[in-house]
């Protein structure tokens, strides 16, 4: 009774394993769950600028986040630049800033790893907003929480500089990685230089 239960199991296993070596090979993209168009387009890159563009999702996925990171990166030295002009102890607001910002950037890397880069994204750009709009309106009648208004933008715009690293690498292939990185800095560089020259606007 062991023995033909065994050979049943045996042939039933020899049975699945060649229908399923048929179906990989009449239809290979069955394998990895890939769509045709995804595998057509992948089949041969040399990592050039051109495969980059003519790959519509790659290309939409670069232009996000260069505009992400100049978005970023101005941002973050604009405060830096105009802390001077806002209400408030000067040495205080920096103080605060400074101190506040290396927790939330270890919180930023969490999240991002928990919740993925869009949520992490939208809510650090958020928590920014909130930031400035607070310091806009509430900085000349309530001085002593410019510290905490200067951090939340601060330090929401910093975690999302800090995101754009990681997720370069988490939207890029590894043969566009490089190209799309410099790309990306590129842009975040040029609008850094507009900075100092908006702050004293």
């Amino acid at each position: 009774m062991g023995m033909a239960q065994h050979n049943l199991n045996a042939s039933n296993i020899t049975s699945f394993v060649s229908s399923n070596n048929s179906i990989v090979e009449n239809n290979p993209e069955q394998l990895l769950k890939t769509p045709k168009q995804v595998l057509k387009e992948e089949k041969q890159l040399d990592g050039s600028l051109r495969d980059l563009v003519k790959i519509k999702r790659h290309f939409i996925n670069l232009l996000l986040m260069m505009l992400i990171w100049m978005a970023s990166s101005f941002n973050i030295y604009l405060i830096s630049y105009s802390i001077k002009n806002i209400p408030g102890d000067f040495f205080m607001n920096n103080l605060i800033s400074s101190i506040t910002d290396i927790p939330v950037v270890f919180l930023g890397g969490y999240l991002y790893h928990k919740f993925g880069l869009r949520l992490v994204l939208i809510s650090f750009f958020t928590l920014a907003l909130c930031g400035s709009i607070l310091i806009i309106i509430f900085s000349e009648t309530n001085a002593s929480l410019v510290p905490i208004m200067i951090a939340f933008a601060k330090n929401g715009v910093k975690v999302t500089f800090d995101i754009c690293y990681l997720g370069n690498s988490f939207l890029f292939p590894a043969i566009f990685a490089g190209t799309a990185f410099g790309f990306c800095n590129a842009g975040a560089k040029i609008s850094t230089i507009l900075s100092p020259m908006i702050a004293e606007v």
